[in-house]
């Protein structure tokens, strides 16, 4: 998907109305920032924070960018829209959706039970090679603003090997304290879970 019509429709789909948020929140999460950096060096895994605020990433630490063949300029001025396009045209919308569904509901929720829950996709991205690789991707919502909005998510996301191929991407949500697991609509496979 062409990058800039993926922030039109990431806009269109994931925009918050105007979030609760200052400079002062700014400095705050900064403080984090060398936390982050060991998380990803213990893990070896690609971490980012994505702000719903200004719709994108205020962390990213790529692992896997030299192995895919990323272009580290382009990366860099294009931010989250880049990345995106590169995920396989089939597995982007089942992402979008997956995406707009689980903050729908997590937005529901009382404050204090907003970061109780995980997003675990797997999704095809295009390596350098124009192959396609399977990538593991792991979400949480890190902080909220002022009013209790989701303002930051976390994610950690690794490719996992070669030989892993997947035929279309998957998801799966978690209520990480009670271990219930959530369906989505589309998700027909076991009807006795709760469903987005």
């Amino acid at each position: 998907m062409d990058p800039e019509q993926f922030k039109y429709t990431l806009e269109q789909n994931l925009s918050k109305e105007s979030l609760d948020v200052s400079e002062e929140d700014y400095r705050e999460f900064e403080k984090q920032i060398s936390l982050l950096e060991k998380l990803s060096e213990v893990q070896n895994s690609s971490v980012i924070v994505f702000d719903f605020h200004k719709l994108d990433y205020i962390f990213r630490r790529n692992t896997f960018s030299e192995e895919l063949g990323h272009d580290p300029e382009q990366a860099e001025s294009l931010g989250f829209s880049y990345y995106v396009s590169l995920v396989h045209p089939d597995d982007f919308h089942v992402l979008l959706d997956t995406y707009r569904k689980a903050f729908s509901f997590i937005d529901q929720l009382a404050d204090e039970e907003k970061k109780d829950y995980k997003l675990i996709n797997t999704f095809r991205t295009r390596g350098k090679d124009g192959k396609y690789h399977t990538m593991i991707d792991q979400v949480v919502v890190l902080e909220l603003d002022k009013q209790g909005n989701i303002w930051l998510i976390l994610g950690i996301s690794d490719v996992l090997p070669s030989k892993i191929k997947i035929e279309k991407a998957s998801r799966q949500f978690v209520n990480m304290k009670s271990k219930t697991l959530y369906l989505f609509n589309d998700d027909t496979s076991n009807q006795s879970k709760p469903i987005l």
